[in-house]
């Protein structure tokens, strides 16, 4: 070979070696790590009660460590999920802040935080207040219920977003185990795709989901709905498939009724089947 072709030869290998990591690396999808933040926390005057999503934190002053999932474009919903911040102090009025990770509203938090005493701490030193002014602390006082009930009903709805997302963790590490477990000579032959719609530790919450599932679709989409015992979970599933394709087309056409729902792949062992649709009372 002559020798000005060498350089050329080697260019060409480099850069086909760097196409080829790329591609591996995009095969492999989004990569999320766990993080922590640390936000200090004080207030004038100090010894006030700080509250994390309604979780006592301390007393001013106070850090807090908040520990999130982050994902490379910073989309992940424990990033970009509200969080309410309380301090709160008696005689003063409370300090309440929505804040999200990704906005960083909490970096607008004042080091310290001004308590402003209420109408109740002039009552509290004999100080007389007029009727107009009790008028308007009571309007205050109702406006300042009602940001709290909605605050409260924000807690609860990031409470159950937050129990979904475990569940989903808790689903998708079950998932990893049990392909850890699973031979690899049975995997070729055996194992399928299926939609898992939930998996708990009680078998009670299991049977409500399968039937609320066999109330919901028709008799067609009920193929192999079942409960599987892997483990401590009890895990509600549904559909055999041979390909993921088809698996996540089946998953989007039940999009609306199965939220939540992950595809995964597994073995189909009637031994750890406890029930199927079948035994089911839906119509």
């Amino acid at each position: 070979m002559p020798e000005k072709k060498k350089p050329a030869l080697l260019i060409s290998a480099y850069v086909l070696a760097i196409l080829l990591i790329a591609g591996c690396a995009s095969v492999r999808g989004p990569v999320y790590t766990g993080r922590t933040i640390f936000i200090p926390v004080k207030s004038s005057p100090e010894g006030a009660e700080v509250f994390l999503d309604g979780e006592f934190q301390g007393l001013t002053p106070v850090t807090l460590r908040i520990s999130y999932i982050s994902s490379p474009r910073g989309d992940h919903d424990d990033e970009t999920r509200q969080r309410v911040l309380e301090i709160k102090k008696p005689g003063y009025k409370p300090f309440v802040l929505n804040f999200s990770i990704r906005g960083r509203e909490y970096e607008k938090i004042p080091r310290p935080v001004p308590l402003k005493k209420t109408d109740d701490a002039d009552h509290v030193t004999g100080k007389d207040t007029a009727p107009e002014k009790r008028r308007g602390g009571t309007e205050e006082l109702k406006k300042e219920i009602s940001k709290y009930r909605k605050a409260l009903q924000e807690i609860e709805k990031l409470k159950t977003d937050m129990a979904r997302l475990k569940e989903k963790k808790a689903a998708q590490k079950q998932a990893g185990e049990q392909r850890r477990r699973v031979p690899a000579k049975r995997a070729v032959s055996q194992r399928v795709y299926t939609i898992q719609a939930g998996s708990f530790r009680k078998a009670g919450y299991a049977g409500k989901l399968f039937d609320s599932i066999a109330q919901k679709l028709n008799k067609k989409e009920l193929a192999y709905l079942r409960i599987e015992k892997v483990g401590d979970f009890y895990s509600v599933r549904l559909g055999k498939f041979k390909d993921y394709r088809t698996a996540k087309k089946f998953l989007q056409a039940l999009k609306t009724r199965l939220p939540g729902a992950i595809i995964l792949k597994s073995y189909i062992k009637p031994d750890r089947i406890t029930r199927t649709f079948k035994d089911s009372a839906a119509p």
